[in-house]
């Protein structure tokens, strides 16, 4: 080649190995604020839990494996939309399902970060 002529190259899209880690980056992304999610979840449980079920909670932490009773509770905490304080409006109001699910989810995030199989009894009363 001569002087100020270049070598015909294809512009071709980024190879295989960039797009899986920009993937990679985008699905830690969401793990990252699903993980942010259910911590928030959970130490808003164990604040709750502290002042009224202290038997359920050690060292600011939610005893595993949670039992269905435990669940119940929480589940009833969580159905009653409540002030910045903790508080029930008045009047009453309820949460929608997909609250509820929620913490359903953060409860076994929660088992999983223990490496605490849920019980049987436990799963089957959360489907």
């Amino acid at each position: 080649m001569g002087r100020g002529q270049r070598q015909h190259t294809t512009s071709q899209p980024t190879t295989s190995n960039s797009t899986e880690t920009a993937d990679d980056v985008i699905a830690l992304r969401i793990v990252e604020y699903t993980r942010s999610q259910y911590e928030s979840i959970l130490a808003r449980l164990v604040r709750w839990l502290h002042n009224e079920h202290p038997q359920y909670v050690t060292a600011q932490r939610i005893v595993v494996p949670v039992t269905p009773a435990l669940c119940k509770l929480m589940f009833s905490y969580a159905s009653v939309k409540r002030s910045l304080n903790g508080y029930e409006l008045v009047p009453r109001k309820y949460n929608s399902v997909s609250t509820i699910n929620r913490v359903k989810s953060a409860v076994e995030f929660l088992h999983k970060e223990a490496k605490v199989e849920l019980s049987t009894e436990l799963n089957a009363m959360m489907k």
